[in-house]
């Protein structure tokens, strides 16, 4: 009896020494250089208006410090509006390409579970229409607060929740007024999940 105690201590111990050891590998460090990874889809359909579209938005992020990670981005995106007028099915479509830079502080980086915050500032254009397009710009501020998981050593995933913003949109045409909007989202409709690898 007393062997077979022993036994499963030790058995005991040395999964508690694997954990740790894998959990001291899990986490951000200063130096350290990661690239991550979005990708999201939406419809909505409202009486005779249907909306399609996607969003691609790869990145790359470098930690300043222990708990500052500075970070850049593209996305690539594309929406597809159909409306019936006159028995007849109209396409509006919209390719628009944005980048962004930004940081972000981490609490307990070193950890496999970490909260941050991050700021970002992000220009884009979309497209719009076929053919003859106008231009629409936009530019942006945004702060919002996010969860960061490590499932491993390097892959982990990560989660910005709710957001307090500042966009201004402009067509490309002369006469054209800027439509400026602040926002200030705190639940879950406006949830980015994203994947990390980090070198």
């Amino acid at each position: 009896m007393k062997k077979i105690i022993l036994s499963v201590a030790a058995v005991l111990a040395l999964g508690f020494a694997n954990a740790q050891e894998t959990s001291a590998d899990s986490g951000f460090s200063k130096g350290d250089l990661y690239v991550s990874g979005s990708l999201g889809f939406n419809s909505t359909k409202m009486g005779d208006i249907k909306s399609d579209g996607y969003a691609f938005t790869p990145g790359v992020g470098y930690f300043l410090t222990e708990n500052i990670a500075l970070e850049g981005a593209i996305s690539l995106t594309k929406q597809t509006m159909g409306m019936e007028f006159d028995g007849e099915t109209m396409d509006i479509e919209a390719k628009g390409f944005a980048f962004a830079v930004g940081g972000k502080y981490f609490f307990t980086p070193a950890d496999r579970f970490s909260l941050f915050a991050g700021l970002g500032v992000g220009y884009g254009v979309n497209k719009i229409g076929d053919g003859e397009t106008i231009d629409l710009k936009t530019f942006s501020v945004s702060l919002s607060p996010g969860i960061n998981y490590f499932f491993n050593s390097n892959f982990a995933a990560q989660a910005s929740l709710g957001m307090l913003g500042y966009s201004s949109s402009k067509f490309d045409f002369d006469g054209a007024e800027s439509m400026d909007t602040f926002s200030l989202s705190m639940d879950m409709t406006n949830i980015n999940f994203s994947l990390i690898y980090k070198f």
